[in-house]
């Protein structure tokens, strides 16, 4: 228990009252008649003999930050979360080492941790691009029901993907062992929001030939009234009239040929596609636990049975949460991004 220092009605009280050897004036029956703890009483008396000083003292060493200070550290480490302990440290004057700063953030309620930062582009912050995200929620894809949805997207896979974080004894070096350059493969997805249409894993980049085969292989399996969703893929800045990749007509004339509709995303539209957790969750949870436990690079035919096994088990229980999150922007406004 923390002592706090006495009054001087309270030292008054102790002095009177204590009597050495008689009944009803130790330290106890005092305590229990003032309301303090006998720890307290007993402390105050012992020091008045030896020093005549009653101040009860706080156990532990004096902390070096005041609240004030604390207050101020946190302010500085939510201001910039990349300032290093060296200039948090100065900035209090270096009334504590760079050492002891990251003793007090840990120390606090809640405490602060590690991270890795998460990339945010520059072009997500402006009020323009936030406007043409919430027309087109508002706009068309209000329009369109979820159940009708087909999301199509493209990722890049690597045979040589490890783990981000391991452990090791303190002090020693972590290696990641894996060749420095690994083949890159391109992993093209079509998914309804309970079930993954189509799949295809291509060693070749996602270049209009490649997109023309896969969508070639997935238009057969489209329903008539749906509506595939995909990004602006093949549509520089500059370009009018694109007739490349998801804007060839060719490939969209497929699509229509079912009696499917296209609609394409905005720009930086990713945080309306799906697909990106799904993508996110095949790649943390099933590719690169499976390179690290199988310790060699992943051949084309094991990523193709573990990327197959999670399109048919997996995906159909977690496709629905995604869609929730993504599909008509709700984590987007959460997030204050829209």
């Amino acid at each position: 228990m923390v002592r706090r220092p006495l009054d001087e009605h309270q030292l008054a009280s102790i002095q009177e009252q204590y009597r050495p050897g008689v009944r009803g004036h130790g330290h106890r029956a005092i305590a229990h008649r003032l309301g303090l703890p006998e720890g307290t009483v007993k402390h105050a008396i012992q020091r008045l003999k030896t020093t005549g000083d009653t101040t009860t003292q706080v156990r532990g060493r004096k902390r070096a930050l005041t609240p004030t200070d604390e207050r101020r550290l946190r302010r500085r480490i939510d201001e910039n979360p990349f300032a290093t302990n060296a200039q948090l440290a100065a900035d209090l004057g270096d009334k504590v080492t760079p050492r002891s700063v990251t003793n007090y953030l840990k120390g606090q309620n809640p405490p602060y941790v590690t991270k890795a930062p998460i990339n945010q582009e520059p072009k997500e912050e402006g009020e323009e691009w936030k406007e043409d995200m919430r027309r087109f929620v508002r706009g068309p894809l209000k329009h369109t029901p979820l159940g009708t949805r087909v999301y199509e997207d493209e990722t890049g896979i690597h045979d040589n993907k490890g783990c981000k974080r391991g452990r090791c004894r303190k002090g020693e070096k972590l290696y990641r062992t894996q060749p420095r350059f690994g083949k890159k493969y391109t992993l093209h997805v079509y998914a309804r929001q309970d079930s993954v249409m189509h799949w295809d894993l291509s060693d070749k980049n996602a270049r209009d030939p490649e997109i023309l085969r896969v969508a070639t292989a997935a238009a057969r399996k489209i329903k008539h009234g749906e509506t595939l969703i995909w990004d602006r893929l093949g549509r520089s800045g500059r370009c009018a009239n694109p007739t490349k990749q998801h804007y060839n007509p060719t490939v969209l004339g497929r699509f229509k040929a079912r009696g499917a509709k296209v609609l394409h995303l905005p720009p930086l539209g990713k945080y309306l596609q799906p697909l990106e957790l799904l993508f996110h969750d095949l790649k943390e949870h099933r590719i690169r636990p499976a390179r690290s436990r199988e310790g060699q690079n992943l051949t084309r035919a094991r990523l193709v049975q573990i990327i197959g096994t999670y399109m048919r088990t997996e995906a159909p229980t977690k496709l629905p949460g995604f869609f929730r999150e993504r599909a008509n922007g709700r984590q987007a406004r959460r997030d204050g991004l829209i």
